[in-house]
């Protein structure tokens, strides 16, 4: 694996760590219940700044706008799908979401393999 492509999924990686925390803070602590605003005020920031970071990267690595979204969606699955299970007990265990999952995985080497 090369280094673009690692920093590629470690840069999309934390931003969808960031927008997970930012959706669904809310349903994990009473706190969050009612601080939209901060939450946009303290999530934004370093989500976009991933995403954009990510993005061009991906782009350059691939000469593709297309191939950047697909890897940032397939990671953003694989992302969502942890967090989900860690911090909500959501299981990815049912048949539909693990053939989602396993479908964003392929989406994955797809974009890094096929040439």
């Amino acid at each position: 694996m090369s280094n673009k492509l690692l920093l590629v999924v470690a840069l999309f990686t934390m931003g969808h760590i960031s927008a997970w925390f930012q959706f669904n803070s809310q349903f994990i602590w009473d706190w969050w219940k009612e601080r939209h605003m901060l939450s946009i005020l303290i999530y934004s920031l370093p989500t976009s700044f991933f995403f954009i970071l990510g993005t061009k990267h991906a782009v350059e690595m691939t000469d593709s706008v297309w191939s950047s979204r697909l890897l940032g969606y397939g990671v953003g699955i694989i992302i969502f799908s942890i967090l989900t299970y860690a911090m909500m007990r959501e299981s990815v265990f049912t048949p539909k979401t693990l053939t989602c999952v396993i479908l964003s995985l392929i989406i994955i080497l797809i974009q890094v393999f096929w040439k």
